[in-house]
């Protein structure tokens, strides 16, 4: 098909900008609303199309350089060609557009909470192997190899550099590296035919590393873990545990959720898809009693850990399926915390949860069309009070959002 030129309509929620050809949509990347663009189409579909631009015919005044030599080839960034304030406005009027579309909620959507530091923020990454050392290309399995990330602090990024100069990378898959206040985590994921001595460790001073085999996790220098501060809570970071990667966005989202509890000391409080525990401990010198509830035994076991080093003495921790643990558990909560992964509430946990009936449920999202989706399945029993989206993850068009439902 030969080149089109397109009048950009809008952005998708993948950051994408629409147009149309020929009754067809198409969705073209790094572009942005009213641009007009010359394009090449690179995927067609029965009812839609991908392309990239050729050339810039009228560019929009909110375009910026981006700074990022690999924005156009890797896919961990979507928005750096957007100034950060238009960013911000296009998550907002994102969330306000997926929740009337998918839970036909509308006045809703507060205004959302901005990142105080839109580089340098993120304090894990998984770099990709493969004859390089990368980010995997949009929408492939290829790596892009990289010299430097601006998501990642100048520190994170010396350490690519020492593993791209002086670590052997035959039978390596993956490289994590998990950075802390204090310390940071190498794991170098690899095939059974690594040997440790690929690793020079005399590189990695001021670090610990492990190496994992499947499942398993060998320490060859330094701690099996990191600790990390949130508020003036010290929490134990295992490799596999979850943990949120914008250490000062998380202390935003959880003084949201703490702000939209109400709590007085009184209420019990239950933390579902607790992980590690944060937002349980964080919230429990305003509660009378917390427990939280996770399935993952790795994470229920650095939760413990962390209530026991932080001396909190009003919360405890189950593990097991959500929906199983609570139909089994005598706990009445006056006020309810989801975090779930971004596949959302199973039905089981939304059966169990109409069934509890507490007075207030707190969700907090990382993906705003299955909190749409799940708050349409409790609106005979809740109604939405209000949505507030938090940008954790600058220049990508992800968005978390704290919603707070009142029993109706």
């Amino acid at each position: 098909m030969e080149n089109k030129v397109v009048k950009i309509e809008s952005l998708d929620h993948q950051g994408r900008g629409i147009a149309h050809v020929d009754g067809k949509v198409v969705f073209v990347w790094n572009a942005l609303a009213l641009e007009t663009v010359e394009i090449e189409i690179i995927k067609e579909k029965k009812k839609w199309m991908e392309a990239k631009v050729v050339r810039f015919l009228e560019s929009s005044h909110d375009r910026l350089e981006s700074p990022c030599p690999y924005f156009l080839e890797c896919g961990g960034c979507d928005l750096l060609h957007l100034n950060y304030q238009k960013q911000l406005e296009y998550k907002e009027e994102k969330v306000r557009e997926l929740v009337k579309k998918f839970a036909g909620l509308d006045h809703v959507v507060q205004s959302i909470v901005p990142n105080d530091q839109i580089f340098g923020y993120r304090n894990k990454v998984v770099f990709q192997v493969d004859h390089k050392v990368g980010f995997y290309r949009k929408k492939s399995n290829q790596v892009v190899d990289i010299c430097g990330c601006l998501l990642l602090s100048k520190v994170m990024n010396s350490m690519l550099s020492s593993i791209r100069d002086f670590v052997d990378l035959s039978y390596v898959k993956e490289i994590m590296v998990r950075e802390s206040s204090d310390d940071m985590l190498v794991v170098f994921d690899v095939e059974s035919q690594f040997s440790i001595t690929q690793i020079p460790l005399e590189k990695f001073l001021n670090c610990s590393v492990l190496v994992k085999r499947g499942h398993n996790y060998e320490v060859i220098k330094g701690n099996a873990f990191l600790t990390e501060r949130i508020f003036d809570y010290t929490f134990k970071v295992s490799p596999s545990s979850f943990f949120q990667v914008n250490k000062s966005g998380v202390e935003k989202l959880y003084q949201t959720v703490i702000d939209c509890s109400g709590l007085t000391g009184k209420e019990n409080v239950l933390d579902l898809y607790c992980g590690t525990g944060t937002i349980g401990i964080v919230v429990s010198k305003k509660a009378k009693q917390v427990l939280g509830i996770e399935v993952h035994e790795a994470a229920v076991e650095d939760a413990i850990w962390n209530k026991q080093k932080n001396g909190v003495q009003n919360i405890e921790f189950l593990c097991g399926d959500t929906g199983t643990v609570l139909k089994n558990t005598l706990f009445y909560p006056d006020l309810v915390i989801v975090d779930p992964p971004r596949a959302g509430l199973d039905s089981f946990a939304i059966h169990e949860l109409k069934r509890i009936h507490a007075s207030k449920i707190i969700y907090v999202s990382c993906d705003p069309v299955t909190l749409s989706r799940d708050l349409k399945c409790l609106e005979m029993e809740y109604e939405v009070k209000i949505i507030i989206p938090v940008d954790m993850f600058s220049h990508t068009y992800h968005v978390e959002c704290v919603c707070v439902l009142s029993l109706r």
